[in-house]
């Protein structure tokens, strides 16, 4: 085995010692060069509570690190230990860039990975993106980090140094110092990159290490050892990007990572639903009420004008829904299934597969429409009993209600009627 000693958590007070060295997790560049201010600002410092590690910034939310610096969460989840994030700060007895919270986890189960979400957005500090392709044997690669040095326990200056790939395997990829250097204790979760025409790209993470050159260690072999990242866009897109959204009034919802967040006004992000039983598939939020469909087909709403009662199990077997003032609508093995006033109160059946069965439901006002298999919308205005159901449209492939307007894409032109069910469309092309 090429590694014996995990690159741990470098401590921020006192002597260390050597046992310590080898018992804990993390390491920093032995000889690298401190970076030039201004340059790498999406390296990250990562202090826990009097241990520190690095990171990178992946997107404005998002820094991507070791889940071997986070021994008391195995799972994730929130923190045991206070976390901060600094980043567009290579010199940390400076003053620029941002510190920011981490308030949740996400650890990586077949390697030593994590992401840590923070609690505020990092509007100029450019995140590295992911490499698509993992570099040869040979390959130059370079390796930045707030670690030790071989002659600082803590310093305050991100160093960074060159290494060439060794080998690589499924998971991790053995890497090499160039010019005697290697990876300390506060490496760990620091970035790999390489640098194409001057533009980063992550390759890994620093993991293990020999320690080899670093402050207060002996040991003559060298070498550390990356977590591979290239292979992960699509798991990393799944966690850090929304997928749903909803808006009402100064309200927005969204689900990310199968829960749902809500944002009120100029507040902060707060948790609605926790999605690790069942993730959250769609989000609907209308005045006081907020709605989320989970990947079961269970249907919860809760509504913030009546605190007291909480989230209310509404429904299951559903595989839409949509919310309007009082009124929920959803959709249910091709029947539409609507419910009028009180959250407790019961449900109609005003669509029961009469033009075929529903895929798609919207509700705004007194109006309710479906979209029915065969891609033919229908739309009821209880304001107008008289009317019924409508047919207003064929061949449409998406649709929505607002108010007394009816917009459809139909042969991928968009299309608006305006007022009466019975009215002419608008073209109002693209």
């Amino acid at each position: 085995m090429r590694h014996v000693w995990p690159l741990g958590l470098a401590l921020l007070a006192g002597a260390v010692t050597g046992s310590a060295l080898i018992a804990v997790p993390a390491a920093a560049v032995s000889g690298g060069a401190p970076a030039a201010d201004g340059s790498y600002g999406f390296v990250a410092k990562i202090v826990m509570d009097g241990r520190a590690c690095t990171g990178a910034l992946i997107n404005r939310e998002w820094a991507i690190t070791a889940a071997s610096c986070f021994p008391e969460n195995p799972q994730g989840g929130t923190p045991a230990r206070a976390t901060t994030v600094t980043v567009g700060r290579t010199n940390l007895a400076g003053t620029t860039g941002h510190v920011a919270r981490v308030r949740n986890l996400v650890v990586r189960t077949d390697r030593n990975l994590a992401l840590a979400q923070l609690d505020t957005l990092i509007p100029d500090v450019t995140p590295i993106p992911l490499a698509t392709a993992l570099p040869e044997t040979g390959a130059s690669v370079r390796v930045a980090g707030y670690g030790r040095t071989a002659t600082e326990w803590v310093p305050d200056q991100l160093r960074t140094a060159a290494f060439s790939v060794a080998s690589t395997a499924a998971t991790t990829l053995a890497i090499t110092g160039d010019n005697g250097v290697d990876t300390c204790k506060g490496d760990a979760g620091g970035p790999a990159f390489t640098e194409t025409g001057g533009q980063p790209q992550l390759v890994g993470i620093s993991s293990t290490s020999w320690h080899h050159g670093c402050l207060a260690v002996t040991e003559t072999r060298q070498g550390s050892t990356e977590t591979r990242v290239d292979d992960l866009a699509d798991w990393i897109r799944q966690i850090t990007y929304a997928t749903d959204i909803s808006l009402t009034g100064n309200r927005v919802a969204r689900v990310q990572n199968g829960s749902a967040y809500l944002k009120d006004g100029d507040a902060a992000w707060s948790l609605q639903w926790e999605g690790h039983g069942s993730p959250v598939t769609k989000v609907r939020v209308d005045g006081s009420r907020v709605g989320v469909l989970l990947a079961n087909g269970d249907l919860w709403v809760k509504d913030d004008a009546v605190p007291g009662l909480g989230w209310l199990s509404e429904h299951d077997a559903i595989t839409d829904f949509a919310l309007s003032g009082q009124r929920i609508a959803v959709v249910g093995n091709g029947i539409v299934y609507l419910k009028d006033g009180n959250l407790q109160g019961n449900w109609t059946t005003p669509w029961e597969g009469q033009g075929g069965p529903v895929t798609k439901v919207r509700v705004d006002g007194s109006r309710i429409g479906v979209l029915v298999t065969g891609n033919v919308v229908w739309v009821r205005d209880d304001a107008e009993p008289a009317l019924g159901w409508t047919a207003e449209a064929d061949a449409t492939t998406a649709f929505d209600l607002a108010g007394n307007r009816i917009g459809i894409v139909q042969a991928g032109q968009c299309l608006v009627k305006i007022g009466n069910l019975q009215g002419t469309w608008t073209d109002l092309g693209q």
